[in-house]
């Protein structure tokens, strides 16, 4: 099911504004989404490098649209303020299956359920 999909995560740092990524949410994500035989493409404002404790098989991207190109889903991880300004047509357009995750319930979900989007918030 999970093999040879592709899985875009928007956020490594553990939140906002820092490159800290000790104990951060995504690694684990990533790490299981790679153990499950994903291809697994993150992009981070700060963090530019994969971090000692993510598998190195990740593919860190140096943008966005980078990282939903093709991709079968869409994680948002941390809640960076630019992941609110995203041309969502451009990333509907750019994915293969337009399925997002939203894991801090920051997106709004009425506007990309209107684009196309399979949405799902924790907790909704």
């Amino acid at each position: 099911l999970i093999e040879d999909k592709i899985i875009g995560v928007l956020g490594i740092a553990f939140k906002p504004d820092t490159n800290d990524t000790r104990e951060a949410p995504s690694i684990t994500i990533i790490n299981k989404f790679l153990e499950l035989g994903a291809e697994v493409r993150a992009y981070d404002p700060v963090v530019k490098k994969c971090p000692r404790e993510m598998d190195d098989k990740v593919i860190i991207a140096n943008d966005i649209y980078e990282t939903v190109k093709n991709a079968d889903l869409l994680i948002l991880v941390t809640e960076w303020p630019e992941f609110l300004n995203l041309d969502f047509n451009k990333v509907f357009s750019l994915m293969k299956s337009p399925n997002i995750i939203d894991a801090r319930n920051m997106l709004n979900k009425k506007k990309l359920t209107e684009l196309g989007f399979n949405y799902r918030g924790i907790g909704i």
